[in-house]
């Protein structure tokens, strides 16, 4: 059986959304599955650690592991994206999710549930990249937007639902942690069937130059070697060895990183990019929007569970509304951009809600709960508003064959900036805490301080938004480039807003 491709309409008019639902089944399926298993860990953590052996610090790795494959990944997948057929390479990501899954639910210990974790990682950078590519590969920029509500409405809702889900199978007595993992398993592979007979095959760009190998390696060394050190750099007088190495290591790679991505003829990460101005805010933006991805799910749920005392379960019931919030809001979005063809005022939009989001975070002293729910609502908001359109953005001035690398260039700004806010917020709501018991006066002061941080940093978002420069998305495909062997980078005019 073989799926029948979409076609494109003319500009102005734009396809069917009923005549997308059938190719965008199987990608909503595994887009939901592999963000679930981010957070759903969050709330099964206590149990598996008290289950496996395995040393106490080995807790923040089983979360930061998927997080930290992720990241290191990114640019590696936007180049096989660039490369190979989207369609295949969506399969391959979804089929090693399952694995990893499958190594993390068997896992005999802590040390085997961490490579299980760092494979579910790798395997959602796959996935989030891979979806980017075969939206952008159904339809012209400016009608990404409706598919993008959709995506984004998914990842939210499986970002949210994680510590639901989590909550009610560590409390089932039949079921417990290691189905936290299991469960993905059926899941991914009703995806892979879905994906197999419902997405047409989209067509592979002309494949350029030999593989970058050695900026892909050094990518994803200098990354991992980067965050290692950023996340033990607190208990730097317990193990200052590995801090050292590891810092020394990311320097090192990360000049090493651009002597060899500025020489190579088809770069993993093409560095060339980031001399349009358009490229350029896209990559800063997803940068700093990027380090309040875990502030509305993580710390808003430890929030309330450590600092008001609710349930896991209730607290993940709390944070509902911002999915429902994001899905209204994202479909909007989609139809403004759409109608207009302009992006510039969601993205302003998405940048400022994340702003006073982290704001209203830091006011939890006021009224715990109510700031909780309102701050969960902008922050999803303005996640869902921001990273999908920062992507159509840099895409929109980017010719077909290099829609996989400029994708992965904002994805990879995003999942580093979430990275690295991660660790830094986490680490220091834990110090000005504390200890194990602050009482919710400790914990209303603390998150004054981290989230009114969390705000200032969004600021420059705002700014790059609003002084972005103006453009209309296409109505048509991105053309295909003129003359790949040169490894040159086709021009794109796009049209300007009046």
């Amino acid at each position: 059986m073989t799926a029948t491709p979409v076609r494109t309409t003319e500009e102005g008019r734009g396809p069917s959304m009923r005549a997308l639902i059938v190719p965008m089944s199987g990608v909503l399926v595994a887009q939901f599955v592999a963000n679930l298993s981010a957070t759903i860990v969050a709330t099964a953590l206590p149990s598996i650690r008290l289950s496996l052996d395995g040393p106490a610090e080995h807790a923040t790795w089983i979360v930061a592991a998927t997080v930290l494959g992720n990241t290191a990944s990114t640019p590696l997948w936007g180049k096989l994206l660039d490369r190979f057929s989207p369609k295949n390479m969506l399969l391959v990501a979804v089929a090693l999710f399952a694995l990893g899954s499958l190594i993390a639910g068997l896992a005999p210990h802590t040390g085997i549930l961490i490579v299980g974790r760092a494979i579910q990682g790798v395997a959602l950078g796959g996935v989030i990249n891979a979806n980017a590519i075969v939206v952008a590969g159904l339809v012209a920029a400016r009608f990404r937007g409706k598919l993008n509500a959709w995506t984004s409405a998914v990842q939210t809702s499986a970002t949210l639902a994680g510590p639901v889900a989590g909550g009610m199978l560590v409390e089932a007595p039949a079921l417990g942690w290691r189905w936290a993992f299991f469960l993905s398993v059926p899941f991914a592979l009703t995806a892979i069937v879905i994906l197999f007979f419902t997405l047409p095959k989209l067509p592979a760009p002309a494949t350029h130059g030999r593989g970058d190998i050695l900026g892909g390696l050094l990518i994803g060394t200098t990354v991992t070697a980067g965050l290692i050190a950023v996340s033990i750099a607190p208990r730097a007088g317990e193990q200052p060895v590995v801090v050292w190495v590891s810092a020394a290591v990311a320097l090192v790679g990360t000049i090493l990183t651009v002597v060899v991505e500025a020489r190579a003829p088809d770069p993993v990460i093409p560095l060339r990019f980031l001399r349009d101005p358009v490229v350029r805010g896209s990559a800063l933006a997803a940068l700093l929007v990027g380090t309040s991805m875990f502030s509305a799910t993580v710390f808003a749920a430890q929030y309330l569970q450590l600092g008001v005392g609710i349930s896991p379960t209730q607290s993940g019931l709390l944070l509902m509304p911002g999915a429902i919030a994001t899905v209204i809001v994202n479909i909007a979005a989609g139809q403004f951009m759409a109608r207009t063809g302009r992006v510039r005022p969601v993205l302003v939009f998405g940048t400022a809600a994340l702003a006073v989001g982290n704001l209203v975070l830091a006011l939890v002293f006021v009224e715990p709960i109510a700031c909780v729910i309102a701050a969960t609502v902008l922050i999803t908001c303005g996640t869902g508003a921001t990273l999908q359109n920062l992507v159509v953005t840099a895409q929109n001035v980017t010719d077909r064959a290099n829609l996989g690398a400029v994708s992965a260039l904002i994805v990879f700004g995003f999942v580093l900036g979430g990275t690295v806010g991660l660790v830094v917020f986490g680490t220091l709501l834990e110090a000005l805490l504390g200890g194990p018991d602050p009482g919710l006066a400790g914990y209303n002061a603390a998150m004054f301080t981290v989230f009114g941080i969390g705000a200032l940093v969004l600021v420059p978002a705002v700014v790059i938004t609003i002084a972005m420069r103006p453009q209309i998305l296409r109505g048509t495909m991105a053309p295909a480039p003129t003359a790949p062997e040169t490894g040159a980078v086709p021009v794109v005019r796009e049209a300007r807003e009046g």
